[in-house]
């Protein structure tokens, strides 16, 4: 159904709990969607307006929206959204989003595809391109965790912007974006502590480390930032693909600092990827082949689910007849494991085995056919005497 609302408060407000909102378009010119009770579940709907959730443990899934979301309750959940053009502003607590695809948000005061003014967010698994600012924390936010996201194209990527302690921005792939990270306060404030960049790969952003004292227009009003904050865990830092150090040890990381990240990584961090598998199979010798994308410190196979069989790379080996399963494994420097995918193949009999089963069976039929024939033959030799007698 089509609801039209020029210019109210709201074009739908939702005060109950336990309900459910689906399957609507809605298109507003002025007036938001708005849920303040406990447990509202509002998924697959189109909304062209803002859509506000103030409430409790809501559910915000699967919409295409255009005006964005703001959220201001405590526990909700937003995943698996389309949103164009505005993104989301989160200012409660201890909320999840995750699997939204955010782009094109890129006006300047409109231009964040995910902003953090709240407190114990979970950001995990987001796309987000095209935006003016890709990730923000704002103000006093803090306790938030921040991974696994893909920013592509977009003017700042990781962006930390005030007095907010213990925020954690690692395992993000932040690419092609004018700024990767910058991490900053204002000279009027206290910074942060704790605020910790770790295990993210920066590629062929503009400048990698917005790491320059400037000013900072900021609706109007201009202000001086200074960079903090930790670009590493205390062991290992992150992966920039500009770094040309060296790893004479051979650990991963490099032996010289990337900026203020003491320990730059010499590989993108994550499980190593297992690509181009092959089988070249001669009888029951299978040629095993395939590729990993980063050094190794331990590789390994599993024919039909058994256990693994270490070895340092290509290799053959030998299966019996039938229908066969054999996936590769590989660890890293830091223990990270990846898999392929499972490949199943099968092995024909030799053509030998084939002709003496053949064999093996025709004697065996052979046997059978005479073995019957003669029990025939004494069973009829049995009822003949046994109409003859007196």
């Amino acid at each position: 159904s089509l609801y039209d609302t020029p210019y109210y408060e709201s074009a739908i407000n939702i005060q109950g709990s336990d309900v459910t909102f689906s399957g609507f378009t809605i298109n507003s010119i002025g007036g938001s969607v708005s849920a303040s009770g406990t447990r509202v579940q509002i998924t697959k709907n189109v909304i062209n307006t803002c859509m506000v959730t103030g409430g409790r443990y809501q559910n915000v899934s699967m919409n295409t929206l255009t005006g964005g979301i703001q959220c201001y309750g405590i526990h909700n959940n937003i995943e698996r959204n389309t949103i164009i053009g505005h993104g989301i502003w989160e200012a409660g607590e201890n909320s999840i989003i995750h699997e939204n695809d955010i782009q094109n948000c890129n006006s300047f005061t409109e231009g964040v595809g995910i902003m953090l003014q709240g407190s114990g967010a979970i950001v995990f698994s987001n796309s987000i391109r095209n935006c003016s600012h890709a990730i923000t924390v704002l103000g006093l936010s803090g306790m938030n965790n921040i991974y696994a996201n893909r920013i592509v194209n977009n003017v700042g990527g990781l962006e930390l912007f005030g007095e907010g302690s213990n925020n954690a921005f690692h395992d993000n792939y932040v690419a092609q974006n004018t700024y990767g990270v910058l991490l900053s306060h204002t000279y009027l404030k206290t910074a942060g502590e704790n605020n910790t960049v770790y295990h993210n790969s920066f590629v062929d952003n503009t400048e990698q480390i917005n790491s320059r004292s400037t000013y900072h227009a900021n609706y109007g009003i201009e202000v001086r930032i200074y960079p903090i904050g930790n670009y590493d865990n205390g062991k290992e830092g992150n992966y920039w693909n500009d770094y040309h150090g060296k790893d004479v040890d051979g650990n991963g990381i490099g032996d010289t600092p990337f900026g203020k990240d003491r320990y730059p990584l010499m590989h993108p961090w994550g499980a190593p990827s297992i690509s181009n598998v092959e089988l070249n199979i001669d009888s029951g010798n299978v040629s095993l082949i395939f590729k990993v994308d980063k050094p190794t410190s331990w590789m390994g196979y599993s024919l039909d689910g058994l256990d693994n069989v270490t070895i340092d790379g290509n290799v053959t080996f030998i299966a019996s007849s039938g229908f066969h399963n054999v996936t590769v494994y590989a660890k890293d420097i830091f223990e990270n494991t990846g898999n392929s995918e499972t490949i199943f193949f099968s092995i024909e009999k030799p053509e030998a085995e084939q002709e003496l089963f053949a064999t093996t069976l025709m004697i065996g039929l052979a046997i059978a056919v005479t073995v019957v024939a003669f029990g025939l033959l004494l069973y009829r030799r049995h009822r003949k005497n046994a109409y003859t007698m007196p």
